[in-house]
């Protein structure tokens, strides 16, 4: 299989992650990853994520959207978050910015 198909494999296994987590469609995760630019982040960094599960490339991806101003700063997708994802999601939000 080439790197090529590989990282297409992971980007598509984590939007399915992140839509199970975050409890939004595979749609708009897919226009959220479009809008951070997180799917090119995926590739670049591809020779690093793959040798850690999908769980941990989850957590550095939220970070990269969080840092990136787009995706998580917006009420109307925070609103639907659960209490332990807004924490999470919050607690990331903290240490990037001290």
């Amino acid at each position: 299989m080439s790197e090529k198909t590989e990282i297409t494999f992971m980007q598509t296994r984590l939007i399915r992650l992140a839509s199970e987590e975050w409890h939004l469609p595979v749609e708009q995760i897919i226009h959220l990853f479009k809008e951070a630019d997180v799917l090119g982040y995926i590739e670049k960094c591809y020779g690093i994520f793959h040798c850690e599960g999908d769980e941990a490339v989850l957590e550095d991806i939220t970070e990269f959207a969080n840092n990136s101003d787009r995706i998580f700063k917006q009420g109307d997708l925070i609103d639907r978050r659960t209490e332990k994802q807004l924490e999470k999601l919050t607690l990331s939000y903290i240490r990037n910015t001290l």
